[in-house]
């Protein structure tokens, strides 16, 4: 099982491009807390280094695929004081792959935001989705995250 890390709530961006809801004046450091927490409920987030020996005990997927992964944008990765992390919730824990359904979703963000925006995204309280968090719902109904992406897209374009 991997291991979770975890800590307390409180979102917020640093490039100021996401919609006055989903920004603050947290430090990164903060922002990353704050993820810890959000991702907490499905299964956290992991440096990249122990995603990659799960994948490669599990399934047999080397450094490589993961990172081919990362670079198709079939999940995001995202850097913290010197290390790449991964939220949990992106891998189909039966087929040890990304989600399908979260492609569209992380190519709409993907547009506007970079990864740790993305990541944020994922981690914050929604309008879109009742103010629930995007993480949350995607396993419930990844289309509704998806349509919240397209619109908080729309709205960071302009």
């Amino acid at each position: 099982m991997p291991t979770l890390y975890a800590v307390s709530p409180a979102p917020g961006l640093s490039r100021g491009r996401l919609p006055p809801q989903h920004t603050s004046s947290h430090t990164r450091d903060e922002q990353f807390v704050s993820m810890l927490e959000a991702y907490r409920c499905t299964g956290g987030l992991a440096p990249i280094g122990e995603v990659t020996l799960h994948l490669q005990r599990h399934s047999g997927h080397t450094a490589l695929v993961l990172a081919e992964w990362i670079a198709r944008g079939d999940v995001i990765c995202f850097q913290w004081q010197g290390r790449r992390w991964i939220p949990w919730f992106q891998l189909d824990r039966q087929q040890m792959a990304p989600h399908p359904q979260l492609k569209p979703t992380l190519a709409e963000l993907g547009a506007v935001y970079d990864a740790w925006e993305m990541g944020i995204w994922f981690a914050t309280h929604n309008p879109w989705l009742a103010s629930r968090m995007p993480v949350d719902v995607f396993g419930v109904d990844p289309s509704e995250v998806w349509h919240a992406a397209r619109a908080d897209r729309f709205i960071a374009n302009g």
